[in-house]
């Protein structure tokens, strides 16, 4: 059986390290982006028949052009202060 010196040291230890846990989770204030920015995220993804090799230049060869176009994903974007935002990335693959 514990003595009742151990119970109220443990109590005591247990209390200051959540007060100690406590502080931190709330202080300093951390701010990834300041208040006046937006950050958004975009994400796509397209869930199709894909073959997950790399095509030899000669079977690229065979292939028809119409074969799968692939086209650059544009966007665009504007916000309250009237300032515009566009960008683009290359589609992976072949």
């Amino acid at each position: 059986m514990l003595k009742p010196a151990a119970i109220v040291g443990q109590v005591i230890l247990y209390g200051a390290f959540a007060a100690f846990i406590g502080y931190f989770a709330t202080s300093p204030k951390y701010r990834q982006i300041p208040d006046d920015v937006a950050l958004i995220k975009l994400s796509i993804s397209h869930l199709g028949d894909r073959e997950c090799r790399k095509r030899t230049p000669e079977e690229l060869q065979k292939l028809p052009p119409t074969c799968a176009p692939r086209w650059t994903a544009r966007v665009n974007a504007r916000t309250s202060t009237s300032k515009s935002i566009s960008t683009g990335n290359r589609p992976s693959g072949p």
